[in-house]
């Protein structure tokens, strides 16, 4: 509603303004106007001409400054999500994705999951979240395993997947419209399904230590070195381990 308000509103100064211009035109016309002003400089003291000109360039203004507002107001929904999950096999995975956006949250705002199998080249578009109903694919690999769980008042487009399988590796993307934002990068995550079990654990601590001093180390390089370096490093990207473990 207040999005169409506002197209209302700029319509009407539209029309005034096309109105104005006209009328202008019609007393002076552009020769009248513009010739003088760039040959005769005398000219410009003219009250009978400078008014004509006066308003002709703050009609030509303000026409430029209201298309450079509506062009301004043009935004887009930013999605967030982490880059990597690591998550237990037969356990439920919950995949975070939440979003931003400048537009109040309205009945049209869905949100769409695509699954690409680790490996293949395609996507498998598998849930749809709409106006409060959920629609699940029917031909994927994790049929009816699939359970809404954000809240897009909040601004969470999150879902569960119960009893992960090593099939389910693979990269997760999620898509989030909310007219009259519609432009958007999907946030994607990548999931790692691993086997369950105390070695797994160790491995997974193991892997987390390492990240951990490689960290550490591209910090004191960067810092010997280049410290803007630092801010670009392939180590600062987040990871989600979901085992349980502290």
């Amino acid at each position: 509603m207040q999005g169409r308000r506002s197209e209302y509103i700029l319509g009407l100064l539209y029309a005034c303004l096309i109105a104005g211009i006209m009328q202008c035109l019609c007393n002076h016309s552009v020769q009248e106007l513009l010739v003088p002003l760039l040959f005769c400089p005398s000219r410009q003291c003219d009250v009978n001409f400078l008014i004509p000109k006066a308003a002709l360039m703050c009609l030509v203004l303000l026409f430029s400054s209201l298309c450079l507002s509506h062009a301004v107001q043009v935004s887009a929904v930013e999605v967030h999500t982490p880059e990597e999950m690591f998550v237990e096999n037969g356990t439920d995975a919950k995949l975070p994705c939440t979003f931003t956006s400048v537009e109040v949250i309205s009945s049209a705002a869905s949100v769409s999951w695509s699954f690409q199998p680790e490996g293949a080249a395609t996507r498998i578009s598998f849930f749809y979240y709409s106006n409060g109903k959920s629609y699940p694919g029917k031909d994927i690999p994790f049929k009816d395993r699939i359970t809404w769980a954000g809240d897009l008042n909040k601004k969470d487009a999150s879902i569960t997947i119960s009893n992960m399988q090593f099939r389910d590796n693979g990269t997760y993307i999620c898509d989030v419209k909310n007219p009259p934002d519609i432009v958007v990068k999907p946030g994607e995550i990548r999931v790692r399904v691993v086997e369950k079990g105390p070695s797994h654990l160790r491995a997974v601590r193991s892997l987390r230590g390492t990240a951990q001093r490689q960290d550490q180390q591209v910090r004191v390089c960067g810092l010997r070195r280049h410290p803007e370096e630092l801010r670009s490093s392939a180590f600062q990207r987040t990871t989600h381990i979901q085992t349980g473990i502290a």
